[in-house]
Formats: C-alpha cells, sequence, structure tokens
C-alpha cells in the first residue's frame, strides 16, 4: 500500500554529509511541526552515490512520494538530473555539473562560481 508523503533524499550514511542531511532533516521536520498539518515526511537514506539515490528515490516514487527534497551532493544531483527518473517534483539541494534541462527538477544551491567567491571574499577578510 503506498502512502501520499514528502520524500526526503539524504546522505545519512555518508559520513562526511551525515551531520549536514540530519541537520536539513531535522529543520525540515521542525518547520512542519511549526507549520502543521500537509503530508507527512519519510526519510530516504543514502550513502551519496548515484548507485543509492537512483535506488531510493525510485522506491520512494513507488512508495507514494508526492515531492521529493535532495538529493544533496553535486554527483547524486548530476546523476539524477543525467537520468529520465524525475517523475515528481524534486528540489535537488544542490547544483548539477554542468547543464541539465529536465522536467520536474529544481535546484537549491550555490554554484561552484558563487562558493568559490565567497571562500576568496573570506580568506581576503582573514588578512589572507
Amino acid at each position: 500500500m503506498t502512502v501520499k508523503h514528502i520524500a526526503l533524499l539524504l546522505p545519512v550514511q555518508a559520513p562526511d554529509f551525515r551531520p549536514a542531511a540530519e541537520a536539513f532533516q531535522a529543520g525540515f521536520q521542525a518547520s512542519q511541526m511549526v507549520h502543521g498539518g500537509g503530508l507527512p515526511i519519510r526519510l530516504y537514506g543514502t550513502d551519496g552515490s548515484a548507485d543509492t539515490i537512483s535506488k531510493s528515490y525510485v522506491h520512494a516514487v513507488e512508495s507514494g512520494a508526492r515531492v521529493v527534497v535532495g538529493p544533496m551532493t553535486r554527483n547524486g544531483v548530476t546523476a539524477l538530473a543525467s537520468s529520465p527518473l524525475v517523475m515528481v517534483p524534486t528540489l535537488a539541494l544542490n547544483q548539477p555539473e554542468g547543464e541539465v534541462r529536465t522536467n520536474n527538477l529544481y535546484f537549491f544551491g550555490l554554484s561552484v562560481e558563487a562558493e568559490a567567491a565567497m571562500v576568496a571574499r573570506q580568506a581576503y577578510d582573514d588578512g589572507f
């Protein structure tokens, strides 16, 4: 039986990304508690690899996800954006490498250029 829900596709099994993924999950759930209602949230944990992201995405949609939030890693976003899997509105938490065009896939994150500019600005402010 499928249950309509919001799927969080996060790299909680990847040691380097786990803290950020858990913080995002906690914030997302807190927001739902404050604003109430809506669809239930389900976590689909990945290790950040393209293979587990693809499998988890398909599983989420087959299980009733009406919206997917994630993946979080750049390579995961690139893999999903390059595939024919995106079937429901999906908010990726990073930018893909290169240009991609796909329906239902939206990107939320800094571009590599914007990140580099921020690091350079911080280094300059710190006297480097």
